[in-house]
């Protein structure tokens, strides 16, 4: 019996048609790995969230009054907030430096693209009479919580006197009182948002401290 092999069109449609699967399958293959990829980031980047949320809200709620004595003799609490920036005192995590009370700084700083939330930190300063943070750091002083971010804001909230009620503030201008609440909105420069920040203070100004600049350490009223 004559055998029939196939022909010179059959193998060009075999052909063509074995390349359509090819190009499916390598289609398919190149949007499985774009879609692990993208979950992989999307993962990296929720599990970083909370982790930085985490260690602001932790920082934060340690905010301590230490007070600070100026030469006319009147006590100012080391607590300067501003609607972009947020100086206090607290204590850091011991892998970052020094134990103790430290001068503490959330702010932006350039970062490409756009700005980055920036921690700065600096033991007081024995001789200084008034909470100032204008000094320089060193680069083993401050690092980048987080990056890409176009906006920063904070808000304070309760009473900057004694007679007043409660309420938020976009800045807290008081030298005696700590705001109950602290707020923190971070609006990134692209489409993954940070839910707002909010932090009960723990201690209020009545545990606070002054600085002894003989034995350089906090000592109570």
């Amino acid at each position: 019996m004559k055998q029939r092999g196939f022909t010179l069109l059959e193998m060009i449609i075999g052909i063509t048609l074995l390349g359509f699967i090819l190009v499916l399958l390598y289609g398919g293959l190149r949007l499985g790995i774009r879609s692990w990829d993208a979950g992989n980031q999307r993962v990296e980047a929720t599990s970083r969230q909370v982790i930085v949320s985490d260690f602001l809200r932790r920082l934060l709620a340690q905010t301590y009054p230490l007070q600070w004595t100026q030469d006319d003799g009147k006590k100012t609490l080391a607590f300067s907030g501003a609607a972009d920036a947020l100086h206090f005192a607290g204590p850091i995590p011991a892998r970052l430096g020094a134990g103790g009370i430290q001068l503490i700084a959330l702010e932006g700083a350039k970062d490409d693209p756009g700005q980055a939330l920036r921690l700065r930190w600096q033991a007081p300063d024995p001789k200084a009479h008034a909470f100032d943070f204008s000094g320089e750091f060193d680069a083993t002083d401050q690092a980048h919580l987080v990056k890409g971010v176009e906006k920063i804001e904070f808000a304070y909230f309760g009473a900057e006197n004694q007679d007043d009620d409660p309420a938020w503030h976009d800045e807290w201008h008081s030298d005696t009182r700590l705001p109950q609440l602290i707020r923190l909105r971070l609006t990134p420069s692209g489409s993954q948002q940070w839910p707002d920040l909010m932090v009960a203070v723990r201690l209020n100004e009545n545990a606070g401290c002054r600085w002894d600049s003989f034995y350089k350490h906090c000592v109570g009223q």
